[in-house]
């Protein structure tokens, strides 16, 4: 073991960028020939440790919401050592941004040069960080890279430093493209905000090297999901009760915990009690009713408490079948019995289960390879073919995807015809679907964690086969599950066209880190209403989207209708109404540049019955100036006011600058 003078020595010597160096007590002196970068870091500077640490960073004040150079002139935030619980070492550093003013253009950075070996290749950002005090939002901070031989402005696949909570601290983790020939380059921690609202932000162990491979489980966070209570024979009630169920993915495994508290009589119905489990378990493995497979499942814990603390007991978990558990209780005689109407009934007023337990699922693998932050591909998946039919006329169904072409990370499971989205970003989803007969309703739609995130659809009324194609574009997390789902409204069973030609599917991802050295920054917005907003017959009424889904740029106004360009380009913009069920006249939707007609939307006439819904699309692109203003509107033609349908779904907004 060291001893205490030894640990100060070593805590004086620090690792630069291309030797070793001891704190000499006048100044840091160079201990190796400096033939090689020892610590895998072109930041040398990289913790708060020492005053001088502070001082290679340097503050700075521009004017916009990314930099330019990253330099130069009368910066009003603060930034010094923290050295009052640090989040690492003996000290971290501290950006201070003052309230009642903006400070945009406002930030600190540090200069780096890197080896020839490096050029033209993927380098990762990593860095640690913690939301010291006040009101810091996601948007407030970003991270660019500025290449100081070209004076580009490199922006890294994610800008953001995330909100957290004060008491955690979390790992920025991003990348970038460095130059065929330039070396030397500044990275910025830059104000992006106009806000006027106060906070602090502490950070330490900033790197700059190749991304770190790792090989591990896929693990993703805690997402709640409705436990459903049965049984074998008759359903109980629960009365008035707390319930709370959880479950998150560790790898091939589905990790759940559930508690149930009641507080009023219930019902206890008949036979043994069946507790819903988020997803199908894995038949290879875990076998139905019986209790030699409850051993198998590991670390499972049951507990049953009686009037709160009356009594209790710790039990164990089985399966009933492929989506239900049973729950069963070790008694005082230590026999196993399971919880349901004879024993434990659930209509006890003052009872409480909680039960935790893992299992596998089935089309889970168990590890994925990654590269630590961002993957250096792209996620890609594309499949044709849907075989079979659907079923259920009037209901949406799992469309049963047939032909796999690409899938980069594993995504699809092929037995629940679904994907899991193996790393958070910005996705396009695409489905087209078509179904082999004529005159009646298709929609196809994409779902999110089971609910609906985007459909669009059609009707036929003529003799040819018909389907509709849906785009879902937004961000989703690591974790997320997306399906595609069809409806049709034939009143029987109908076939899906095996034509890959018709029917295809693809999830990608956009904006790979290997391709981001452009000084663009994603410019994109997402939002949608669930207002039933009358339009007026025959007037253009704009149209006002209240929920945001996304915004990159905070561009676009709830209150007024209008988004304002933030930067100059080519954007496209696409629209969806759908319009209440109505038998006279026609629907249009337009786009409006600057308070001038720039584009109608296809005339949608209403058909000679009231059962069709008024569905409206448009979708172009346009050159657009820095700060031109977008506006919505929609006419109708029905000889009175007509609403929307009230649902986010199928009113949305969607801006992207494309070039």
């Amino acid at each position: 073991m060291p001893t205490k003078i030894e640990i100060e020595q070593i805590e004086r010597l620090r690792k630069s960028q291309n030797n070793l160096e001891w704190d000499s007590g006048s100044g840091w002196v160079q201990l190796n020939g400096g033939t090689s970068n020892i610590e895998s870091n072109y930041i040398q500077d990289t913790s708060a440790n020492y005053d001088s640490n502070v001082s290679n960073w340097q503050a700075y004040q521009e004017s916009g919401s990314k930099p330019t150079t990253g330099q130069g002139g009368s910066p009003d935030i603060g930034f010094a050592r923290n050295s009052t619980n640090p989040i690492s070492g003996t000290g971290d550093f501290q950006i201070t941004k003052p309230g009642l003013a903006s400070h945009i253009g406002e930030g600190i950075s540090y200069d780096f040069t890197i080896e020839p070996r490096h050029n033209a290749r993927v380098l990762q950002i990593s860095v640690d960080y913690k939301v010291h005090s006040g009101d810091y939002q996601t948007e407030d901070l970003t991270c660019y890279i500025i290449d100081i031989d070209s004076g580009e402005v490199v922006e890294p696949s994610n800008v953001h430093f995330e909100n957290l909570d004060s008491k955690l601290t979390g790992r920025f983790l991003t990348t970038f493209q460095t130059h065929i020939e330039n070396v030397n380059y500044r990275l910025c921690f830059h104000i992006a905000t106009d806000s006027t609202r106060e906070w602090s932000f502490v950070f330490n162990n900033v790197r700059v090297w190749e991304p770190q491979q790792s090989v591990g489980a896929i693990i993703t966070d805690w997402q709640e999901y409705d436990l459903q209570v049965t049984a074998t024979a008759t359903n109980p009630t629960l009365g008035t009760h707390n319930k709370k169920a959880y479950w998150r993915r560790n790898g091939s495994d589905c990790e759940v915990m559930f508690s149930i508290e009641r507080t009023s009589v219930g019902t206890k119905g008949s036979g043994d009690y069946l507790f819903s489990i988020p997803f199908p378990k894995n038949n290879t493995y875990l076998p139905n009713n019986d209790k030699t497979g409850l051993e198998l499942l590991g670390s499972s814990a049951v507990h049953i408490a009686e009037n709160l603390a009356s009594s209790s007991g710790v039990g164990y978990v089985g399966f009933y079948d492929d989506n239900n558990v049973i729950l069963y209780i070790l008694t005082e005689t230590n026999y196993t019995e399971p919880i349901g109407s004879s024993y434990f009934p659930l209509h006890d007023p003052t009872g409480h289960i909680s039960a935790k337990f893992s299992y596998p699922v089935a089309g889970w693998g168990s590890t994925v390879t990654a590269v630590q932050g961002d993957s250096q591909r792209s996620v890609a998946f594309s499949a044709y073919g849907a075989s079979g039919s659907h079923t259920a006329s009037s209901t949406y169904q799992t469309v049963p995807v047939s032909n796999i072409v690409n899938d980069t990370h594993n995504i699809w499971d092929s037995n629940s015809h679904k994907a899991i989205i193996p790393k958070s970003g910005f996705y396009i989803c695409y489905a087209s679907i078509m179904f082999g007969s004529t005159s009646f309703d298709t929609y196809i739609a994409t779902y999110v964690n089971g609910e609906v995130g985007s459909k669009t659809g059609s009707r036929a009324n003529s003799s040819y086969s018909i389907g509709s194609n849906n785009t879902l574009f937004g961000y989703l997390k690591a974790g997320d599950e997306i399906d595609f789902r069809a409806f049709q409204s034939s009143g029987t069973s109908m076939p899906y066209n095996e034509d890959g030609g018709f029917n295809y599917f693809f999830i990608a991802e956009i904006g790979n880190p290997t391709n981001s050295i452009t000084v663009n920054e994603t410019i994109a917005c997402k939002y949608t209403t669930e207002s039933d907003l009358p339009i007026p017959n025959g007037i253009e009424e704009k149209i006002l989207f209240d929920q945001k889904s996304y915004d990159t740029h905070s561009a676009y106004n709830t209150t007024t209708g209008d988004y304002t360009i933030a930067e100059a380009g080519i954007y496209s913009i696409k629209v969806f109404l759908l319009f209440m069920k109505h038998p006279v006249g026609a629907r249009r939707i337009s786009i409006w540049v600057n308070g001038i007609l720039e584009a109608y939307g296809t005339n949608l006439l209403a058909s000679s019955n009231s059962v069709n819904w008024g569905h409206c699309l448009i979708e172009d692109e346009f050159s657009l100036k820095k700060g031109d203003v977008v506006t919505i509107k929609a006419v109708q033609t029905s000889g009175a006011p007509l609403a929307l349908h009230n649902h986010k779904a199928t009113n949305r907004l969607l801006i992207r600058k494309v070039g």
